[in-house]
């Protein structure tokens, strides 16, 4: 059974442990392209623009329109979050005339408990990534950064 309390997410089963998870944002499916990049994007811009650094993640079953939020279709308004962000990115960027930025951008997916590497070549997609300590941080081992 699922019981939601704000943005607190209770999943109980006799077959698994009750499990908690705690969203900073949830969304229905009268939620347009728009209303994320605003929520969301417009948020995490601010984040970036503060030094942070900053992840975007799509949670949900399969066909649950986790693809198209991030990505999107065209560049109209079916266009994700992430063309948004980036768009806005680049747009402030050259506006202040910080050329000098250093921007990275990875694209990952979690599957089956596996991360792949969604920029690479076809053969990184079939291998799973690997996350490996360093310093007092993790991080994940051949991951493309563009």
């Amino acid at each position: 059974s699922l019981v939601h309390s704000d943005l607190h997410f209770f999943v109980a089963s006799s077959k698994i442990r009750e499990r908690v998870a705690i969203f900073d944002r949830c969304f229905d499916e009268k939620a347009t392209q728009r209303d994320v990049f605003k929520r969301v994007g417009e948020e995490v811009l601010g984040s970036v623009f503060c030094g942070y650094n900053c992840a975007i993640i799509a949670y949900g079953n399969t066909g649950s329109g986790k693809t198209h939020t991030i990505t999107g279709e065209g560049d109209g308004h079916n266009k994700g979050i992430l063309p948004r962000i980036l768009e806005q990115l680049f747009r402030v960027l050259q506006r202040k005339n910080w050329y000098k930025s250093r921007i990275w951008v990875s694209y990952v997916q979690i599957y089956c408990n596996k991360l792949y590497d969604l920029q690479g070549t076809h053969r990184h997609l079939r291998q799973p990534l690997k996350i490996v300590k360093k310093n007092h941080s993790h991080e994940v081992s051949g991951m493309v950064k563009t």
